[in-house]
């Protein structure tokens, strides 16, 4: 569907087209998304990896252990030297790469969801 350009004119008819393209473009969003649920969503797994190791936002998970004050300056360290926060918390003597995978582990673990139909 195709549309014109919009009317200049300010008597409401111009926002009737907008409300209609917004209403489409989320009703595809949504049929989009309610095939993805129901087909299953396959995670790539390894770039999901490669993202998070680049990521500071799992220095999140250090916070339960080293507090917000701590778990930031990690993070802050790790964006100035371009480093990964594991790199960063070894560099540091924090924990070691072992004990980090492990509360990345335990920090990406998320219950399994089930189907309604299921």
């Amino acid at each position: 569907m195709t549309l014109g350009p919009a009317p200049t004119q300010r008597d409401g008819s111009c926002l009737v087209i907008q409300h209609a393209s917004i209403a489409a473009h989320s009703n595809t969003s949504d049929q989009g998304t309610y095939r993805a649920l129901r087909d299953g969503i396959q995670a790539n797994v390894e770039r999901c990896n490669v993202l998070l190791n680049k990521s500071v936002i799992i220095s999140t998970a250090l916070v339960p252990m080293l507090g917000y004050e701590e778990s930031a300056r990690i993070a802050k360290l790790a964006m100035a030297s371009a480093r990964t926060v594991s790199e960063t918390v070894q560099d540091l003597g924090v924990m070691t790469g072992e004990r980090f995978g492990e509360v990345k582990r335990l920090a990406c673990t998320f219950p399994k969801v089930h189907h309604a139909d299921s």
